[in-house]
Order: C-alpha cells, then structure tokens, then sequence
C-alpha cells in the first residue's frame, strides 16, 4: 500500500489524484492521507503574516514521520528549502503557468472605472495597482472555487487566479488570460511536485518514468531566480522559464505600486546557472531606473 499526503481542498485532491491513478495503473494499492495545514485553518489573516511554508509544512511532516509514503504539492507553495531528510523525486508535466483574470460583469481589468479586485498575492495587486489605479484590492483567500463563488455572489469584481487550477478542476468560467509581460506568473505555477524521503528509494523507483524533465529544468531556474534576489512566495516577483531546444527562455518582473521592471533571456539549459542570470539582468535594469532589488 503507497499512502499519499495531500491538502483536502478540491484542487490538492485533483492533483493527488494525478499521482494516485499513475500509481493504480502501475499495480499499487494507494490510500489518500488529507492533510489540514496552517494555511488552510488560518484564512482571516494575510499569507504574509502566517509565516513560511504554510500550504506545505504539515504535509510533509506526515513523510517524514512515516504516515505516508510522498506528499503531493503544488510546486510554487513549496519553500526554497525542504527538510534534509525530503527531496522533490518527480515534477509532472506543467499545467499552464498563466495567470487568469475572470470578471463579474464581462468587464478589462485594464480599462475598468471602478471595481474591487479580489486577491491574497502581493504580486497579483502590484499588478492591479500599476494597470489600473482605479481599482480597489481586496484581500481574499480560500479555495479557487470558493474564491469565484466570493466573486459571482458580488463581493468581487474580479479575482486573479491560475489557469492551471481551472483547468485542472475543469471548471466552466469566462476569463481572460494574462500576457506574462503583463503579469510574470509566480515562480513555479502549473507545476505539481511530488516529495519523499531522500532514502525511500522503492518509491523514487516507482515514479522515475513519471517525472517530466522539461519541468524539473523549468522550476529549478525559476527558484534560483527567487534565491539570487531572496524572494519568498509571496513576494511581487513573477518569473517564467520556457525549456525549448536545450535552450531556457526566461522573462522575470518585479512590481511596485507604480512601476515595474522586466528582464527576459535566452540561455543553455544548466537551469542554475539561467536562474542566476536571469536575476543578475533584473538586478541590473532596476538600478538604470534608480531602483534597487
């Protein structure tokens, strides 16, 4: 029996359920383990404010104890260092790493005289502060369906969210994608990551053929990104790498209320070393402007 750990929102259990049926194909008999984390008790207060990990944390902690064999997470939740003891052994193959905008009334973010935005991410109100000054945020946090279920009973004009989450519900909503020179994603999004212990070695074996290299390469660079400019989850940075042709195209932004500044490259594909010059350009086009990351 292969116990899996996942959050108990719809979203987690659909992306558990990626792995659970892989598994089941393979053979396995597998059990679902539904985790509660800090971040899913705690929904009055911002994510900021909580502190690190907060959508990972316990999950693992049922890994490392021995009450489930991996734990399932969506990859951008997960902190910039896991536990000695844990290692990310498989990343599937990305989802969409977009950002969404769905609106109440059929109406732009862009262009809109007024209207409340719903969203927890600093990145995501940046944002909507630099395109439009004439929408107010809100601070809203839950379930991607509870969140659009906010948005269609009027407490919300519109909400920013992740495609890949849509899809992956296959929920049927009229939105608008986002340019990711508009709106970088957030590091990671579209990704899911499977963790296990660093010694189980019977489970890295079972899913070896089920990680996608494009995405192993694609969330390395991007986190090294976050860890040359020192830039938690929930920070207003977006960054996006493309693997193509052994060849790593990266777009990275950072937003102010009034401003933001963009770096894109075209590098090998040694992931470590595309993040860190990818950061290096961003760093450099922020101090032109007088801004210092």
């Amino acid at each position: 029996m292969i116990k899996v750990a996942a959050r108990g929102s719809k979203l987690s259990k659909a992306q558990a359920d990626l792995v659970i049926d892989y598994l089941k194909r393979l053979g396995y008999d597998v059990s679902f383990i539904e985790v509660k984390t800090r971040g899913d008790i705690n929904y009055s207060s911002e994510i900021g404010k909580i502190g690190k990990g907060i959508f990972e944390k316990e999950v693992n902690e049922t890994v490392l104890k021995g009450e489930a064999d991996l734990a399932v997470h969506s990859m951008k939740d997960i902190e910039t260092t896991l536990d000695e003891k844990l290692e990310v052994i498989a990343t599937l193959p990305r989802g969409s790493p977009f950002d969404i905008v769905i609106s109440r009334n059929n109406k732009s973010i862009y262009s809109a005289d007024e209207g409340t935005v719903g969203s927890s991410s600093v990145r995501r109100q940046k944002f909507t502060h630099f395109v439009n000054s004439n929408l107010k945020i809100s601070n809203l946090r839950g379930n991607l369906d509870t969140r659009i279920s906010k948005l269609f009973n009027g407490s919300y004009d519109f909400i920013i969210v992740a495609e890949a989450g849509i899809e992956r519900l296959k929920l049927n909503v009229k939105y608008e994608r986002l340019n990711p020179v508009d709106l970088t994603p957030a590091a990671n999004q579209g990704i899911i990551a499977v963790v296990a212990r660093k010694d189980n070695k019977e489970i890295k074996k079972v899913l070896e053929n089920f990680n996608s290299e494009d995405s192993r390469i694609e969330s390395i660079a991007e986190r090294e990104v976050g860890n040359i400019l020192g830039a938690g989850c929930n920070s207003p940075l977006g960054v996006l790498f493309k693997h193509i042709d052994n060849k790593l195209e990266g777009i990275a932004t950072i937003y102010t209320n009034k401003s933001k500044f963009t770096a894109t490259i075209v590098a090998e594909d040694d992931p470590k070393k595309a993040g860190d010059e990818l950061a290096r350009r961003l760093k450099e086009i922020s101090k032109e402007e007088g801004n210092f990351l």
